[in-house]
């Protein structure tokens, strides 16, 4: 401040004058003082003003700063995280680059003084170099955990390079103590010496041991015993190590005595059963053997391999049997039980004795598959045997499936065509169809008719439809398969529908309604046609009954009856009738309801029933009916045509004489022209001689006496031709239809 001059000093003090008064000699500095006082006020407000915008200014100078540091920084943590380079040298050139890019853009801004973008370097600089720093340490660290897994990648190829190239091994352990030697010396700890090397390729090999099929157990149990005794691997060992290289070992003997015995037993055999039924494991037999002889056993290896041998022989020996007979099949099996007695007190007996045992189970398992379901037993080897190039899944046709089955020496009426599958496949369909019309439909479906509608063949059809029979298809159903077309089929497949039948039948009623369908002549008729003839053979071994008299065919008698029975009461239930009560039908009315049902036999069949056995009818399916008095006089011209010489008798007692035998034979034959009878085969394309008891007459070859149908209509037609075109030429007579117009019938 101004100093106060001395004379003034005193002024405004209890001393001096009263305010307001001058002194007695007054200084020009009063009237200079207030210009002086406003020069001193304009000099501290242009201080004022220059320390705000110094203060300002180091403001900006911080924010520059903080905006610096928060940009800089996190970038140059990225560069530090994600680094371009992985060297330290790399590293400082990317953040040398990094940091001047930073500072070039601080001092290119213009709105900072050069005292501001000063200030801002030096802190942006300190900062990114402190950061930087913890990024050389990073990459270095990094740099030596590369280096480290690096020679631990060495070291693992080394190790292996030692376990498997033992030639080269001393070479290869002397790199290995070079490598980890370099590693401690570069600070790099790969978690290996020397000695743990060793002792890791130690355990390696007797793990690649292991795996060596040629070893055995005995091996493994020496080297386990050297091991403990400090010798071989266990040389120079710790016991720890030594017990560690023992556990190795008991490890793998514990495993060749138990779980691989027991794998060996279970492949072995599992390869003997493959190669006996499909000729495939042979590979698997060997491979068992070598595990049994690993497992110390190598008298099951010997074992199995003998089996393995037979087993192969077996399968090519049943294999060339898949479609043989019976007969075939006990032929060879007589010739290898000739061979094993042959061999008997050789080194081949076992051997002999091993191929009848394998082939009797063969032929059993065979003949299992062929009771069970023959069908698909021929189905599967027909695959097997001759596949398709282009479908290796096709299988053999019906036709095929039949010529297989005769081969092997199947009766005709036990001929089938469809799996066990089929059948209950198709029984499923049957029993959800509702008009005669899904049965026809059904019946193209599996085959039974073409898709024209029409029957394949009568073989297969009868083949067919038997085999559909005797597994559930029941015999309304079976009567409207026949004939679906038929006018009746609808009704009668209605009458056999689960709860068909709603009214009330009793017992009683049951028996009354039972007793007029068998009186019924189209019933009785249709009945009578249901005999099969039936012979003893030349031994007399089997003295059948006349088929008429068998449980089977008085079975089948009832079943007819019952289904009459069945269709009948369905046709009074749906006129609204009823057996008992206000709605009773009389015995007239019941009659003519059986007359109704009956129907269904003459909608499918013709008949012929003038024979002198008045018990047996000749049932002929309807395309026949114009045909009955041709076929009657040409059965009838077979019986006039037998002699003595053309029928076989049975002698009634032993010790019987010629004269005696003759005469029986003559008196029989007498019995047969004066009472015979013709029934139809099962398939419909045969008639077969019945006599008088309804039982075959049988030919001197031990055969029922038949006659094929189709010649007999084709000899009507050849006739009929004749006459049609009015041949004047005289007309040579037809042989003569005789007792030898035969062939063998089923039974």
């Amino acid at each position: 401040m101004p100093k106060i001059p001395l004379y003034n000093q005193g002024q405004g003090t209890a001393t001096g004058l009263a305010a307001g008064q001058l002194s007695q000699r007054a200084s020009s500095a009063a009237f200079e003082a207030p210009g002086k006082a406003m020069a001193g006020l304009g000099e501290t407000i242009s201080n004022i003003a220059t320390q705000f915008g110094m203060a300002e200014k180091r403001a900006q100078a911080d924010e520059a700063k903080n905006e610096a540091i928060s940009t800089y920084v996190p970038q140059a943590q990225q560069l530090i995280d994600n680094p371009k380079s992985n060297t330290v040298r790399g590293f400082d050139i990317e953040a040398g680059s990094f940091k001047a890019n930073a500072i070039a853009e601080i001092d290119s801004r213009t709105d900072l003084t050069r005292s501001q973008k000063a200030f801002v370097r030096d802190n942006v600089n300190r900062a990114i170099d402190s950061k930087l720093a913890l990024g050389r340490a990073k990459v270095f660290t990094q740099q030596q955990d590369s280096r480290k897994k690096q020679a631990q990648a060495a070291l693992s190829v080394y190790i292996d390079e030692a376990v498997s190239n033992k030639a080269l091994r001393p070479e290869i352990m002397s790199d290995i103590n070079n490598l980890i030697l370099d590693a401690n010396n570069n600070g790099l700890n790969v978690g290996w010496t020397i000695d743990s090397v060793g002792f890791e390729i130690d355990k390696r090999e007797i793990l690649s041991e292991t795996t060596d099929q040629t070893k055995d157990i005995s091996y493994f149990t020496e080297e386990n015993k050297r091991v403990l005794n400090g010798e071989g691997r266990g040389k120079g060992r710790s016991a720890a190590e030594r017990q560690s290289l023992s556990r190795m070992y008991e490890s793998h003997i514990n495993y060749l005595k138990g779980p691989l015995l027991a794998d060996a037993n279970a492949k072995s055999k599992n390869a003997v059963a493959s190669i006996t039924l499909t000729g495939e494991g042979a590979e698997d037999a060997a491979e068992a053997a070598s595990m049994y002889r690993q497992a110390g056993r190598p008298d099951l290896a010997m074992d199995i391999e003998l089996q393995s041998e037979v087993a192969i022989s077996t399968f090519n020996t049943v294999d060339a049997l898949t479609f043989s007979s019976t007969q075939d099949v006990l032929d060879k099996r007589d010739m290898l039980m000739s061979e094993a007695t042959a061999a008997s007190g050789t080194d081949q007996a076992a051997k002999k004795l091993m191929q009848v045992e394998m082939f009797d189970k063969a032929i059993e398992e065979r003949k299992t598959k062929l009771d069970n379901d023959p069908v698909s037993y021929i189905v599967e080897n027909f695959k097997r045997k001759f596949p398709y190039i282009g479908d290796p899944t096709k299988g053999p046709s019906l036709d095929q499936i039949l010529v297989a089955q005769k081969e092997m020496g199947v009766p005709d009426g036990e001929l089938k065509i469809f799996t066990n599958g089929q059948v209950k496949a198709f029984n499923k369909t049957i029993s959800q169809a509702q008009t005669s019309e899904d049965v026809d439909a059904a019946l193209i479906e599996f085959g039974v008719k073409s898709e024209a509608g029409l029957p394949v063949s009568k073989e297969i059809t009868a083949a067919g439809m038997r085999q559909l029979r005797a597994n559930g298809l029941s015999l309304a159903m079976n009567y409207v398969a026949n004939s679906p077309e038929s006018p009746m089929s609808d009704v009668l497949l209605q009458s056999a529908l689960p709860g068909a039948i709603q009214i009330s039948v009793t017992p009683t009623n049951k028996d009354m309604l039972n007793a007029q369908i068998r009186n019924n002549d189209a019933v009785r008729t249709h009945l009578n046609s249901m005999l099969g003839g039936s012979f003893v053979d030349f031994q007399g071994n089997t003295i059948r009954a006349a088929a008429a008299d068998t449980t089977g065919m008085r079975d089948a008698r009832q079943q007819h009856i019952d289904m009459i029975s069945n269709l009948t009461v369905y046709l009074i239930q749906r006129d609204g009738q009823s057996l008992s009560g206000d709605q009773r039908v009389d015995v007239n009315g019941v009659q003519s309801y059986i007359d109704k049902a009956a129907t269904i036999f003459e909608e499918r069949y013709s008949y012929i029933n003038k024979f002198p056995n008045q018990n047996v009818s000749l049932r002929l399916p309807k395309s026949m009916a114009g045909s009955t008095e041709f076929i009657k006089k040409r059965l009838d011209l077979a019986v006039s045509n037998l002699n003595e010489e053309n029928v076989y008798f049975r002698p009634q007692r032993d010790g019987e004489v010629e004269a005696e035998y003759k005469t029986s034979r003559k008196v029989y034959l007498n019995e047969v022209k004066g009472g015979y009878g013709w029934v139809v085969s099962s398939d419909g394309s045969e008639a077969i001689l019945l006599d008088k008891n309804a039982g075959a007459v049988i030919n001197t070859e031990g055969q029922p006496i038949k006659l094929l149908l189709s010649d007999v209509i084709k000899e009507q037609r050849t006739q009929m031709e004749g006459i049609k075109k009015g041949k004047a030429a005289a007309k040579i007579p037809p042989s003569p239809i005789t007792a030898f117009d035969v062939e063998v019938i089923g039974q």
